[in-house]
C-alpha cells in the first residue's frame, strides 16, 4: 500500500539529508510546517485573533521561535553528516 500524503511527509527524517546549504534549507521547510502544526503556534493564533496578544507581540513570538529551532535543527543535520 501506498502511504497517503501526509504519510510520506511525515516519514520524512533528517538522516538522509547531506551536510550543504540545501539539506538546511529543507530541513528548515519541514520544521516550519511542523510548527505550524503545533498545538503552541494554534493557540498563539487563536489567542491573537481574540486580540488578548497585540499583534508585534505575535509576530516576534513566532519569528524568534522559528529562528531558534532553525539553528537547532540546523545543528542537528549537519551533526547527523559528520557521522
Amino acid at each position: 500500500m501506498k502511504p497517503k500524503r501526509n504519510q510520506r511527509f511525515q516519514l520524512t527524517t533528517l538522516k538522509g539529508l547531506k551536510k550543504s546549504k540545501t539539506s538546511i534549507w529543507i530541513a528548515s521547510k519541514i520544521l516550519v510546517f511542523n510548527y505550524l502544526n503545533s498545538r503552541i503556534c494554534k493557540i498563539t493564533i487563536l489567542l491573537h485573533y481574540l486580540t488578548i496578544l497585540p499583534s508585534t507581540t505575535f509576530y516576534y513570538f513566532f519569528i524568534v521561535e522559528t529562528l531558534v529551532n532553525n539553528i537547532f535543527l540546523a545543528e542537528k543535520t549537519l551533526s547527523l553528516g559528520n557521522v
